[in-house]
């Protein structure tokens, strides 16, 4: 378990990456256009909460 800040809207959290059945991300699956964004966005865990908004976001074309 690890305490993080979600880059995104800076709420804390707790990442259990290493018990990934019990991380609070488990269960929500991205496209593979969707994790590329967000990879290239973000350089850390987000929560919850804005994983589940980016989750229904459309994908924008690069450079927007």
């Amino acid at each position: 378990m690890e305490n993080k800040h979600c880059p995104r809207c800076n709420t804390a959290f707790e990442c259990k990456a290493d018990d990934i059945l019990n991380c609070q991300c488990n269960g929500i699956v991205f496209n593979d256009s969707q994790k590329e964004g967000i990879a290239m966005a973000f350089n850390d865990c987000l929560c919850r909460k804005c994983l589940l908004e980016l989750q229904h976001e459309p994908v924008k074309p690069c450079g927007y």
